[in-house]
């Protein structure tokens, strides 16, 4: 697999970037499935997936893919999330899900799903790590 940043920026405060990701040619789909896990991707043989960079002092930092879907609205979800440089903390999306094509996979249609990340982050109507807490309370 190969994996290129074709951009980052900052929006708002929060560092961002884009991915383009793509398979091998030699790479048949039966790899492909092999490599990503999963059978839910468009056939495509490249997709573009959209980062945000939550700092060190968020208070989702931290917090798997899984439990931010429930709180945090983005195209088809997350689907990544994992240790950043200097105690930060990525979370991201792809486009590369089963009916994903060329609308989805433009520069501009991520960088308007990362902003609609962030614009969530930044909600103070949206108390996030409130709502987790409360979603876990409710599971014990």
């Amino acid at each position: 697999m190969e994996i290129n940043t074709i951009k980052e920026f900052n929006y708002k405060g929060f560092d961002c970037f884009i991915n383009r990701v793509g398979f091998y040619k030699s790479q048949s789909v039966r790899e492909a499935i092999d490599i990503t896990g999963s059978d839910d991707f468009s056939m495509r043989n490249w997709w573009l997936c959209g980062y945000v960079i939550l700092p060190a002092d968020h208070p989702l930092n931290g917090e798997h893919y899984d439990d931010l879907n429930d709180v945090i609205d983005v195209h088809q979800g997350l689907t990544f999330s994992d240790n950043g440089e200097n105690n930060t903390w990525v979370i991201g999306f792809d486009c590369n899900h089963y009916g994903d094509g060329d609308k989805e996979n433009t520069e501009e249609f991520v960088i308007s799903e990362i902003q609609k990340v962030v614009d969530q982050l930044l909600d103070p109507e949206k108390d996030l790590r409130g709502l987790l807490d409360y979603m876990a309370w409710g599971e014990g």
